[in-house]
């Protein structure tokens, strides 16, 4: 539970905004105008976390203890699941290295790695084309 996104306030909200935004969720969730049957736990709620937020003694503890959490959240996230830049350098290599033709002389297998060069008529019809390796800089010839 976070006294931030119960009071709908920012980390840097200034006093006077939590303030002002607990009198109007407060106004908006008291039991006695909220008919909802979680208008009295969501009411505790937002008078938890505002006698935490407008207390700077106790927000700076909470705070530390938000940081500690996530230091702690992002250290197990990165030891036991890979984030979305490893899965999408993944995905990017095993494209690139399905699309690729082989170099002779690198073994390079690689699209991106590879220029075409220009095609001349017979090359065209017999539908093989010529590569340069940017790696080592050799030509080869591809069947496509």
């Amino acid at each position: 539970m976070n006294y931030y996104d119960i009071l709908q306030v920012s980390v840097h909200a200034e006093v006077e905004v939590i303030e002002a935004t607990y009198r109007r969720l407060s106004a908006k969730y008291h039991p006695d105008v909220n008919n909802s049957p979680d208008a009295t736990k969501k009411m505790q709620e937002l008078n938890e976390a505002y006698s935490i937020l407008r207390n700077s003694q106790k927000r700076k503890e909470y705070d530390n203890q938000l940081k500690n959490n996530q230091a702690i959240d992002d250290n197990s996230k990165s030891s036991t699941e890979p984030g979305w830049l490893d899965m999408l350098m993944t995905f990017a290599e095993g494209m690139n290295e399905s699309l690729g033709e082989v170099c002779p002389n690198c073994g390079t297998k690689s699209r991106i790695t590879q220029s075409h060069l220009s095609q001349n008529i017979l090359e065209i019809f017999t539908h093989q084309q010529k590569v340069k390796c940017l790696k080592c800089g050799c030509v080869f010839v591809i069947q496509q």
